[in-house]
């Protein structure tokens, strides 16, 4: 076959898969609903891969948002008619996994440079506070004890 119908079938494939997904919701399932394997799609997200396509990750990252966009709009409907057509169980991991403020945990990165925390020692038996303390001046001055008995 010729690299550029080659080509050609690939990109009808990527077309077809982002245009799939949006109702299938996994990789897998897109791929069985379009007759081809799953790991191609994990080759046009490889860089060192011949089948590499650099616009494809956004691409699926915005089928998935409109898959995320189905589910979410399902549980809204959901919860105005009295109605399950998901298990709801399932539909609130889906959307923990699409969408980060559905999430138990968010992950925020702070840079600071110096942390100020207040905390009440009073219930601490003494020699944990006085470990604590102690680590604490060290580590304020730059020493980062290991824990005890360990040597650098």
């Amino acid at each position: 076959m010729p690299a550029s119908l080659q080509s050609e079938v690939w990109q009808s494939r990527r077309d077809a898969f982002l245009a799939a997904f949006p109702r299938c919701g996994t990789v897998r399932a897109t791929c069985e609903l379009l007759g081809f394997d799953y790991t191609a799609v994990y080759r046009w997200m490889r860089e060192d891969d011949a089948l590499y396509d650099p616009s494809f990750a956004h691409a699926l990252q915005q089928a998935k948002e409109a898959f995320a966009d189905r589910v979410e709009e399902s549980l809204q409907a959901q919860a105005l008619r009295g109605r399950t057509a998901w298990d709801t169980t399932a539909a609130i991991f889906l959307l923990k996994g699409y969408r980060p403020q559905f999430r138990d945990q968010y992950q925020v990165n702070v840079r600071q440079e110096s942390v100020s925390i207040s905390m009440d020692l009073s219930d601490l038996p003494p020699a944990d506070k006085a470990l604590l303390l102690r680590r604490l001046a060290d580590r304020a001055e730059g020493t980062h004890l290991l824990p005890e008995g360990r040597e650098p």
